[in-house]
Order: structure tokens, then sequence, then C-alpha cells
């Protein structure tokens, strides 16, 4: 099996042969932060063919449905948006981390949260009840007191880590953990079908 260090080389290769550069320098993505802001300059310039990227579900990693189940209608795409919080509280759990990329439909109906992951750890407390993800997916349910938005997590990493099951024991525990699961859907995207859906 190849390294870490390998698999993400491959990765950023495979993005440049694909034509996934910043559109500005023309430069190549060498990490997670510089794929996450080339994937919300894509999104917002509608160079992403969403119908063309599978989500794959947590629990079994096969194929539910395309990423245009959840990204639908006009919106706009943020790299590092702040998940702004209502009280201490909610700051101790969330305040601190920006998502990787977020979209929101242009009335605030759909909310889709973007966290990037090749190989870097989930942060936080090791236990799916308060990890990274867990905290991610507290925020987004705390948008769905209402009932009225569809509120999502998508983990997007290497096609290679999913078969490998790289995340999904932390993402499926924490999507279990005080029922987030019923307010919040969870995905993984692989890179590779991104850089696949890329409009050149």
């Amino acid at each position: 099996m190849a390294s870490l260090s390998q698999m993400k080389q491959e990765l950023f290769k495979l993005a440049k042969t694909r034509g996934f550069v910043d559109s500005i320098t023309g430069c190549t993505p060498y990490s997670e932060r510089a794929l996450s802001g080339i994937l919300a300059l894509f999104a917002q310039l509608n160079r992403i063919a969403w119908d063309r990227i599978p989500l794959y579900d947590v629990e079994k990693l096969q194929t539910t449905s395309q990423a245009s189940s959840l990204i639908a209608g006009p919106g706009s795409y943020l790299s590092e948006y702040l998940l702004l919080h209502r009280d201490q509280k909610e700051e101790s759990i969330w305040g601190g981390m920006p998502a990787d990329m977020m979209y929101l439909s242009n009335d605030c109906s759909r909310i889709v949260l973007f966290e990037n992951k090749i190989g870097s750890e989930v942060g936080y407390d090791p236990t799916p009840e308060s990890n990274q993800l867990a905290r991610q997916l507290d925020y987004l349910a705390s948008l769905q007191r209402d009932q009225t938005k569809s509120v999502s997590l998508v983990l997007i990493t290497a096609r290679s880590m999913i078969d490998l099951n790289w995340y999904q024991s932390d993402f499926q525990g924490s999507l279990e953990c005080n029922e987030r699961g019923k307010l919040v859907s969870g995905y993984f995207v692989a890179w590779e079908d991104v850089f696949n859906a890329t409009i050149t």
C-alpha cells in the first residue's frame, strides 16, 4: 500500500491533470486547504457538475444518490466559513473551527458543510460524542431546530481512503450519537469524482 504522502501527491497530480487548478494564479493544489479553496472557487463559478458526483452512504459506503440532490438551486459557496454561535456554550463546541467549504442556497433552506480530510486526524476529542465531526454535526443540528432546513455534512476525501474505511468509524459513530443522524444527513464524497466532474 502507498504511504500517506504518496497518496496525497498522487491526488494533487490528478487534480492538475484534470484541470482542477487555481483559476487566478494557475497554481496546482498542494494541501487540503488549497483543494478546499479551489473547490469553493470552482463551485461559485459553476464549474462543478454536481450531478456527476456520487454520494456514498457512511454506513455501507455505497452510492446513495448524486451531490446534486444536496446542491439544489442557486446559492453561495464559502471557503473557511466561520461557524457562528449564539452563546458561550456553542462557541466552546464549534466556534473555533471554520468549515472547509459551506454551500448555502439563496433562501438558506439548504446547507451543506464540506469537511476535507486527506489523511489528517479527526480533531478534538477522540470520542464520537465530541470529536470534530460531532461538533460539526451539532452545529448543523442546531440549524435544524425548526425542521425547515435540509442540512448535511459531507466528508470529502481520497477514493482510496473511502475504500480503506479511513474515517468511517469516526463519522458513523458521531452520526449515531445523540440521534444526530435523524437531524443531519452525512455522506462521503471522493476527490477523484470531483475532479471528473470539473467543467473546464
